[in-house]
């Protein structure tokens, strides 16, 4: 579910909220084979807090979290029980809101790593001041 070298991989989840994210952790056997583990996750629907588990966050185990969201959304993205998800487990991130346009490179073969590149700042386990989602899927995240 997105792009996996030698050196570097990234799961894309697009907008797949807490149903689906569950599947991919059991119902997908990702936790088993070929294995969730993963460099980077693009955070599930730009940081809602309906896009995150700890089962996923746990699988993954990402070095590196990437949120793509528009400053000032009308949504509140990215919802703070979200950052507090990640925050809980040390993932620090990164957001276009803050950042501008993330690049990560990898030359694709084994151990050769990646790099990380951002417009401006760096990165976070902290961000702007976001607003906690009322919805009541958010008031316990599974």
């Amino acid at each position: 579910v997105g792009p996996d070298s030698a050196s570097f991989s990234m799961f894309l989840a697009g907008d797949a909220e807490h149903e689906a994210q569950e599947w991919f952790v059991t119902g997908a056997g990702y936790h088993t084979s070929p294995g969730m583990k993963v460099n980077v996750v693009k955070a599930n629907h730009h940081g809602s807090c309906n896009g995150v588990r700890s089962s996923f966050v746990q699988a993954t185990n990402p070095d590196w979290v990437t949120f793509s969201l528009s400053t000032g959304n009308s949504y509140g993205h990215v919802h703070n029980q979200t950052k507090e998800m990640y925050a809980a487990y040390g993932k620090p991130w990164y957001r276009t809101d803050e950042n501008g346009t993330i690049t990560f490179r990898s030359p694709g073969t084994a151990g050769g790593g990646y790099t990380v590149a951002v417009q401006s700042g760096a990165a976070s386990m902290a961000g702007a001041a976001d607003r906690a989602s009322t919805a009541a899927a958010c008031n316990s995240i599974p």
